[in-house]
């Protein structure tokens, strides 16, 4: 779960994209869209940024981890969301091969 504080530690690290990345990530495995980790992040961001002069290049790291989730970066950059993994019903996955075979053409 993405806290203020879990932010916080990733932003004041040694290596804070790589940190933040781990933060998203770890997020996005869990199976959270990208659109929910942004709505998280952001409040804790605009709060971290009022209330803890940050490094300027881990200020724009941060800014540049909400803008990779809103995919307003370079393609190769952006966060993707995690693969669909629910089943589909019967009806979702339309006719089986030999089913469509049966029916007639015309």
């Amino acid at each position: 779960m993405i806290t203020l504080d879990r932010v916080r530690s990733a932003v004041l690290s040694r290596d804070p994209a790589t940190e933040l990345d781990n933060l998203v990530r770890a997020e996005l495995a869990g199976g959270r869209k990208t659109a929910d980790v942004f709505n998280a992040l952001l409040p804790i961001a605009r709060e971290l940024r009022k209330t803890t002069p940050l490094p300027e290049d881990a200020d724009q790291i941060l800014l540049g981890t909400l803008d990779a989730l809103t995919r307003n970066c370079n393609p190769d950059e952006c966060y993707k969301d995690p693969p669909d993994v629910t089943i589909p019903s019967e009806e979702q996955k339309g006719p089986s091969i030999p089913d469509a075979e049966k029916k007639p053409v015309g």
